[in-house]
């Protein structure tokens, strides 16, 4: 499996998780609230690039408390927002309650 991922495969996966995009400056904020986050998940894209390496991607998934190869397959849509949103749970990022 790449380790590359373009970065409107990136965007798309984002918004279809529930993220909601804020342009600003020389990046692209993605955020994603919660009732049950105290702080919005926050990750950012580099205006001016196609492609996301294996550095980037690093990046990224430590600021959606991600594995690399959780990330991955958040990107290829194998995560689903259901999915991803158990993974923070269980890792204390979200709080159980509804």
């Amino acid at each position: 499996m790449s380790k590359v991922r373009k970065v409107r495969d990136i965007k798309r996966a984002l918004t279809n998780k529930g993220f909601t995009e804020k342009k600003g400056g020389n990046h692209l904020k993605y955020v994603y609230r919660s009732r049950n986050l105290t702080e919005p998940l926050v990750t950012v894209i580099s205006h001016g690039k196609d492609e996301y390496g294996i550095e980037l991607l690093d990046r990224m998934a430590y600021q959606l408390n991600l594995t690399n190869g959780q990330l991955l397959d958040f990107i290829d849509c194998d995560i689903s927002l259901k999915d991803y949103y158990k993974l923070m749970q269980d890792r204390g990022v979200v709080s159980n309650k509804s």
